[in-house]
């Protein structure tokens, strides 16, 4: 069991994190934010099975939601002794373009 953080090229290397922890990653959730400093809008969880294999996971976010900052937490199996998933590692990091229309209608929302 892995209990070390990922070595990341940069601060914002989602890629390299999930990399890290490989098959033990198997959630991603994603809160979107306009601008780094706004607010944090929550808009879903990714599941990685359903995406890999993925040449990055940074181009899934930008097909799916678009551009803006995202802050992605990073969840491993369940564990039953705490009746929730591993949490493993938070990563925060930016995509160019405009957010998607399935992004914007969770802001709405929110």
């Amino acid at each position: 069991m892995r209990t070390d953080k990922a070595i990341r090229q940069s601060p914002d290397d989602i890629d390299g994190v999930l990399d890290h922890y490989g098959n033990r990653a198997r959630v991603v959730q994603l809160w979107w934010s306009h601008g780094l400093a706004g607010r944090w809008v929550y808009i879903g969880r990714l599941r990685l099975a359903e995406y890999r294999p993925f040449d990055s996971f940074q181009e899934i976010v930008q097909a799916v939601f678009g551009g803006g900052w995202f802050r992605a937490r990073v969840y491993g199996p369940w564990d039953r002794k705490r009746r929730r998933e591993e949490y493993l590692e938070q990563v925060t990091f930016g995509n160019g373009g405009p957010p998607t229309a399935e992004t914007l209608s969770w802001v709405r929302r929110a």
